[in-house]
């Protein structure tokens, strides 16, 4: 039971860096230029200032955030952002979106992380999503507190109210993936984040799904453009539609193009977190950048968690 435990926890963790990294090469281009780029098969390949298998700023965000937790012994926004802001000048040179930026410079100039987030337009970003994970999983036995914990570290950066509903719908897809309860995974989430844009995208998914609509397809109607709830929503459609598959629920981000980064971190995470470590093809990870120290630091990770 444990090792299964642990396999999961590593599973979502490498899901989520390996859907990023085979999500880079392909970020910005249209579906029919994804598709063609990966006319011989999906597998890790260069991108333009990358090689394969390295990962974008979401996975940089992902392993401060997941280090933060076990050296504080659990969650503190002030910590992550100062972890934050010590990749910083990596993160840009890895993708890091203008509202992560424009937050983080605040801190830096002594902003508190309560008032650096950005409330602007550029506020509805996927940069919350990247810290959703190792809050989700903290808070696998205690789901009654992830609702606080993700609106919290959502606001580090993005203080909207699309940031912050799709982290937390993020937040029940995993924990409902990592129990193998996903039967009602959209209700649950759809419950959770009703008045919002998130709530529009996710109640669209869920029709796109009831007509099976393939995922490329769907994700073209949902969008990918790198908004909270267009990647959120495209990630969970292709994890559910291929949820006994982690090389099938990666294509669809993948061959949509886009955002495929993102939506290909949070799908892999789902997809990972559900099926464990052992169902992510061992020659992709092989390839991944840092592998051994994700494993290591989710297995730690793992055994920290709360009961």
């Amino acid at each position: 039971m444990v090792e299964k435990f642990q396999e999961k926890v590593q599973g979502a963790f490498l899901g989520f860096a390996l859907g990023d990294a085979m999500g880079m090469p392909v970020k910005g281009l249209s579906p029919q230029e994804a598709n063609l780029f990966f006319k011989d098969g999906i597998s890790p390949r260069d991108g333009v200032k990358l090689k394969a298998g390295q990962f974008t700023s979401h996975t940089l965000m992902l392993l401060k955030t997941t280090e933060s937790f076990l050296e504080k012994g659990g969650f503190d926004p002030q910590d992550i952002a100062q972890r934050a802001l010590a990749v910083f000048d990596e993160g840009i040179f890895r993708g890091m979106g203008s509202s992560t930026q424009a937050a983080l410079k605040r801190i830096k100039r002594g902003l508190p992380w309560q008032k650096a987030g950005d409330y602007g337009p550029l506020a509805i970003g996927r940069g919350a999503l990247m810290r959703t994970l190792p809050v989700a999983l903290w808070t696998i036995f205690h789901p009654e507190k992830v609702q606080e914990m993700a609106a919290t570290a959502a606001m580090i950066t993005h203080q909207s109210d699309e940031a912050i509903s799709s982290s937390l719908a993020f937040a029940i897809a995993l924990q409902d993936a990592f129990q193998g309860q996903i039967r009602g995974l959209f209700s649950r989430c759809l419950k959770e984040v009703k008045g919002t844009r998130t709530f529009i995208k996710l109640k669209q998914a869920q029709d796109l799904l009831r007509r099976r609509v393939s995922p490329p397809e769907a994700i073209q109607t949902l969008g990918n453009s790198g908004t909270a709830s267009e990647v959120v929503s495209s990630a969970i459609y292709s994890f559910y539609y291929f949820p006994s598959s982690f090389r099938d629920v990666l294509s669809g981000p993948l061959l949509a193009g886009g955002d495929a980064p993102a939506v290909g971190a949070i799908a892999g995470a789902l997809s990972g977190a559900y099926l464990g470590l052992s169902k992510i093809p061992g020659e992709w990870l092989n390839l991944l950048e840092k592998k051994e120290e994700i494993l290591s630091l989710s297995e730690r990770f793992a055994e920290k968690i709360p009961n």
